[in-house]
């Protein structure tokens, strides 16, 4: 299930306490993190920033939790898996987030990358 969080700051506008600004996470666009299988020694190349819809705060930047398979990266300011895997296997558990300027996360549903 995908996690939201948001933030609420009180601060001071001219010696008064200001009204609470909510800092709206990246929306989740609906669509799944269903990264597609590879073959070692082939150009993998999957883009999860579409994961993430740009809203009125776009995401800043991006992180993955789990393994990727041997030869693949993850590049964390545009969301893009690539490179050219070197091991076989099924990688399993991998969740993508979504940070944005002010420090809300949004996190996608957790996927396996499977590599023949």
């Amino acid at each position: 299930m995908p996690v939201i969080n948001a933030q609420a700051t009180v601060g001071q506008i001219g010696g008064m306490d200001s009204a609470p600004v909510v800092t709206k996470p990246p929306a989740l666009s609906g669509k799944t993190f269903n990264p597609p299988n590879g073959t070692t020694g082939k150009t993998y190349f999957y883009l999860c920033a579409p994961l993430f819809n740009s809203g009125d705060v776009r995401p800043e930047n991006y992180s993955i939790i789990g393994t990727l398979p041997g030869g693949l990266i993850f590049n964390t300011s545009n969301g893009i898996i690539s490179g050219s895997p070197t091991v076989t296997g099924t990688f399993t558990g991998l969740d993508v987030t979504a940070t944005n300027s002010f420090g809300s996360v949004s996190s996608a549903d957790s996927a396996d990358i499977v590599i023949n």
